[in-house]
């Protein structure tokens, strides 16, 4: 009976044009999707923080390493990957029967065929990792708690800056969005991670009007006509949604629409926001999606409206309904 039903089972695969092995589930993960998914390990062995958590946190952690560079080298083109370059078959790779780069050896290929150059300061880092990682399998390391987190958070900072900007465009996919956003829920309340990336992107936010993003919760968002992001986490914000987040208190004549957030007149896109100022500076009205401000705002004289924001001493003025309305009257 048991070989009876084996053949039925069979016969009725191929009646469906599919054999056995093809329903069976597949585990398949590329260097991109594989390099992640060390890379959230790390994060979350470096949240929980106990000295076995910072152990795989760090073996983990070179490992992703590792893969997002080869990710890139592949990218570039796949006999990157080899060791020795002459020796390189796509038989060989299909099979993983070759001795692929390792973590010096891909730093170099990134930066001198490539073309992405990391830093020197960087590399030392990413080195310093690696070599823990060799103690820890093969001796013995004697490190201070406090050094390692911080050692992991300027590595884990390299992970999130390679992926969003120096990997050059590695592929991108609902998937690999879904596993940042896991790593950056981890991230973003490690303390020791924050300092190291807002120490990484500070010069560029010095002259910029900053706004808190919702995502990772840091003053990093610049509004951009061309590229408005944030700096820490590179997501690019909804205009309604930064507005709404960074809305601390509501002191206009408006309707309770869009939280209370009165729309801006310049580019009828962004809602307007009471922001502190800089250095000292008077707090300003400013739009969340053009970036325009100032230091008050102007009223429609007919509907009591915002119409835009006081420059040069400018008075009130009619908004662009009230206009069109007493255009047609």
């Amino acid at each position: 009976m048991a070989n009876s039903n084996s053949s039925d089972s069979e016969d009725s695969h191929a009646r469906q044009g599919t054999s056995i092995e093809e329903q069976e589930p597949k585990f398949q993960l590329g260097l991109l999707e594989n390099g992640l998914d060390f890379v959230l390990s790390a994060a979350e062995h470096a949240d929980a923080g106990t000295p076995r958590d910072l152990k795989y946190a760090a073996l983990h952690l070179v490992d992703g390493i590792e893969l997002l560079i080869k990710a890139r080298l592949e990218k570039e083109h796949w006999t990157l990957l080899f060791a020795d370059t002459d020796r390189a078959s796509q038989t060989k790779l299909r099979q993983g029967d070759f001795r692929s780069v390792d973590l010096p050896m891909a730093i170099e290929r990134l930066k001198n065929i490539v073309g992405i150059q990391i830093g020197t300061e960087r590399e030392e880092r990413l080195n310093e990792i690696r070599n823990l990682r060799n103690r820890l399998r093969h001796y013995k390391a004697d490190l201070g708690i406090e050094q390692v987190r911080a050692l992991l958070a300027v590595c884990l900072d390299f992970c999130y800056s390679f992926f969003r900007d120096d990997g050059n465009s590695l592929p991108g996919n609902i998937s690999n969005e879904a596993t940042w956003a896991k790593i950056l829920n981890h991230l973003r309340t490690n303390k020791e991670f924050v300092e190291a990336r807002l120490e990484n992107i500070r010069g560029g936010l010095i002259g910029s009007r900053t706004w808190e993003c919702s995502e990772c919760w840091q003053h990093a968002v610049v509004i951009d006509a061309d590229d408005t992001n944030c700096k820490f986490c590179g997501v690019v914000p909804n205009p309604i949604t930064l507005a709404i987040h960074n809305a601390a208190d509501i002191d206009w004549k408006t309707s309770d629409e869009n939280g209370g957030l009165p729309w801006c007149e310049e580019c009828e896109e962004g809602l307007i926001v009471h922001l502190p100022g800089q250095s000292g500076e008077e707090r300003i009205y400013m739009c969340s999606f053009c970036g325009e401000y100032g230091e008050r705002l102007l009223y429609c004289l007919r509907c009591d409206e915002p119409t835009g924001f006081a420059k040069n001493g400018e008075e009130e003025r009619f908004c662009h309904s009230c206009i069109e309305f007493i255009r047609t009257q």
